[in-house]
């Protein structure tokens, strides 16, 4: 009994927008005026095509829209800002309107933005994904 508990609440702790709740953006990705600079930590609001399916418990996919090949993360920091107050807003006013970066971005989180190398890190500290019914 003691084993399930634990995997409980492991599960309660992984409810993420975005899978693992980090993601890794190559600098050319990110808008030169997104960016934070070295040390500086911002806090960015992602838009991103992962969904959750309604009758598929913890079933997740990957909204693709055009001709690509395969089905794959894809993720956009939309809007970047000195205090986590103004990120919680935007991405609040995003999840009202629906509208993300890139057609089949229906889902979005709000978390930090650090510069590591050619990175940007993108670490989510709130998220809702989109449920397809």
């Amino acid at each position: 009994m003691k084993h399930i508990k634990i995997l409980e609440e492991y599960n309660t702790r992984l409810n993420e927008s975005i899978e693992h709740g980090v993601y890794y953006f190559n600098e050319q990705e990110v808008p030169q005026e997104l960016r934070p600079v070295k040390d500086q930590t911002k806090y960015g609001v992602v838009s991103h095509n992962t969904v959750e399916l309604a009758d598929a418990p913890k079933g997740i996919a990957y909204i693709s829209v055009g001709s690509s090949m395969g089905q794959n993360f894809n993720a956009a920091v939309m809007f970047a800002y000195e205090t986590e107050k103004e990120a919680v807003d935007t991405y609040k006013n995003l999840l009202k309107s629906g509208k993300g970066a890139k057609p089949g971005h229906l889902s979005f989180a709000y978390g930090t933005l650090n510069s590591k190398g050619r990175n940007i890190i993108f670490e989510e500290i709130g998220g809702e994904r989109k449920v397809i019914k």
